[in-house]
C-alpha cells in the first residue's frame, strides 16, 4: 500500500491487545496516526477528546455493546467513518451494523488488504464530503450570459447547459 500523504488519524477500540498491537504498528507504518483502547468507554472517550478520521471498532467489548459505541459516536459525529469488525460472521450483525450507521464491516481475522481498502474508501468519502459542504457553504455568485443575469447555482447550471448545447451546435 502506498504511504499516506496526509496524516489522517485512526482509533482503534477491540479488547483483544494483539489484534490492537498489531493494527497500531501495521496503521502507524502505513502512515496513520493511531491511538487505541482496550474498551468501549475508553475509546468514546478518546474520541470525544481528539476525533478520529476513522474509527476500527470491534462489536464485541468487555465493558458495554460495540453497537452502543457506534450509536454514541454518530450522536458525536454523524460523519464520523465507523469499520465494525468482528469475529463471528452472522448476516443479522452485518446488517444490523450498517443500518446503525458503520461505513464498512470487516470479519476477524483482519485481512490487512481488505482493512486497507476500507479506510481508503472511508477517507476518501470524508474528502468528498468536505467538498461537498464547502460548495454548499460558498455564497451565491452572480451569473451573466449576455443579457440573461442570474444569481445561485440553479442559474449556473443553466448557463453550463446553454454553454454545452452551443457548443454541441456548431
Amino acid at each position: 500500500m502506498a504511504k499516506v500523504t496526509i496524516m489522517a488519524s485512526i482509533l482503534v477500540i477491540d479488547d483483544d491487545e494483539s489484534i490492537v498491537e498489531t493494527l497500531d504498528l501495521y496503521l502507524t507504518e502505513e502512515g496513520y496516526a493511531v491511538r487505541t483502547a482496550l474498551t468501549g468507554t475508553d475509546g468514546l472517550n478518546k474520541y470525544v477528546q481528539e476525533p478520529s478520521d476513522v474509527v476500527i471498532l470491534d462489536i464485541r467489548l468487555p465493558d458495554v455493546d460495540g453497537f452502543s459505541v457506534l450509536e454514541d459516536l454518530k450522536e458525536e459525529n454523524e460523519n464520523v467513518k465507523v469499520i465494525m469488525i468482528t469475529a463471528f460472521h452472522d448476516m443479522e450483525t452485518t446488517i444490523n451494523a450498517m443500518k446503525g450507521g458503520a461505513f464498512d464491516y470487516i470479519h476477524k481475522p483482519v485481512n490487512v488488504d481488505e482493512l486497507d481498502l476500507a479506510i481508503k474508501k472511508a477517507l476518501k468519502s470524508l474528502e468528498m464530503e468536505k467538498k461537498i459542504d464547502g460548495l454548499l457553504m460558498e455564497p451565491s455568485r452572480t451569473f451573466r450570459v449576455g443579457d440573461i443575469i442570474g444569481t445561485g447555482n440553479e442559474m449556473r447550471d443553466i448557463f453550463k447547459t446553454i454553454g454545452t448545447v452551443s457548443k454541441s451546435r456548431t
